[in-house]
């Protein structure tokens, strides 16, 4: 009678050895494998660790971005009206979807999904409603192998409003995210008739935007500027006989990935910044120096 106990043990081992299948196919499951026991996350923003080892998939997966053959889940609750990121990290050889998926009592709706890169990363940008419930299922995708994950839940900051915080006398240094802070405003004050030099310099390789907008502008989002650079730069300006006033600068963040430096600054123009330009009589020599890291310094005529 033992025997009889032993023997399917036995055979049940050897069948496993036979079949090749892989320790992390025998893993258990994760506590969140399901929908019902979503891991409930804290308070924004938030960053998790979880796995894939072990995953089951359930008929009610939701299959919007890909086939999985694993997935585990997180929930959050009562968010707020405004925008949320969602940053995926994959470990390993893990190939994964992740999707986002709205609670509305018993009813469930894709919101939006996305497959990780090359690199194994993710990114997804969604509206969250007011008291809005939300569930993040992470998927195995199905030719994929079992691995680790970081999943982070960030809050933007809100777009800029108009005028903008008063730009000091020397320029100032900050930064944008095109990510967390896309965009940074600025007011300044120039006077009808005189020209004024504005400089908008980033680091090598980036590209910030640049757009100029006349006085009492109360909303960025559908007003057209009177001047815009698509890459930062150096550009004049000259408020005509109806301008004048505290105009506002919009710093945009369109590429890039963290924080990108810049520094911007606003001068009046000198004789020698615009045409006609300083007077050179014949035989005559000037001397001068030129800086595109800014607007203050005056060239010294020798």
């Amino acid at each position: 009678m033992p025997k009889l106990t032993i023997v399917p043990l036995i055979v049940f081992v050897a069948a496993v050895a036979a079949l090749g299948l892989a320790p992390a196919a025998l893993a258990q499951a994760p506590a969140n494998d399901n929908r019902a026991n979503a891991q409930r996350l804290g308070s924004l923003p938030v960053t998790v660790s979880g796995t894939t080892a072990g995953a089951t998939r359930e008929t009610a997966d939701p299959a919007a971005c890909a086939q999985t053959t694993g997935s585990v889940w997180y929930r959050l609750d009562g968010t707020r009206a405004g925008r949320l990121i969602v940053r995926f990290d994959a470990g390993g050889d893990l190939d994964a979807t992740v999707t986002v998926v709205r609670r509305v009592r018993s009813e469930f709706s894709v919101v939006r999904c996305a497959n990780t890169d090359e690199q194994g990363n993710a990114l997804i940008s969604f509206e969250t409603a007011e008291d809005g419930n939300y569930l993040f299922m992470v998927g195995q995708r199905a030719t994929s192998q079992p691995g680790s994950f970081r999943l982070s839940l960030l809050v933007p900051d809100r777009p800029e409003r108009a005028p903008g915080a008063k730009l000091p006398r020397g320029g100032i240094t900050s930064s944008v995210d095109p990510l967390l802070d896309q965009d940074d405003a600025w007011a300044t004050t120039m006077r009808r008739g005189q020209t004024y030099r504005i400089n908008l310099i980033t680091g090598k390789d980036e590209c910030l935007g640049l757009a100029l907008y006349r006085p009492g502008t109360r909303s960025f989002s559908g007003t057209s500027p009177l001047r815009s650079q698509s890459c930062g730069g150096y550009v004049t300006f000259t408020p005509g006989p109806d301008g004048g006033g505290r105009y506002s600068l919009l710093v945009l963040a369109r590429s890039g990935r963290g924080e990108l430096q810049y520094h911007l600054e606003v001068a009046r123009a000198g004789r020698d910044d615009t045409a006609p330009g300083l007077p050179l009589r014949n035989l005559e020599q000037r001397s001068g120096f030129l800086s595109g890291g800014s607007s203050t310094r005056r060239p010294v005529p020798l």
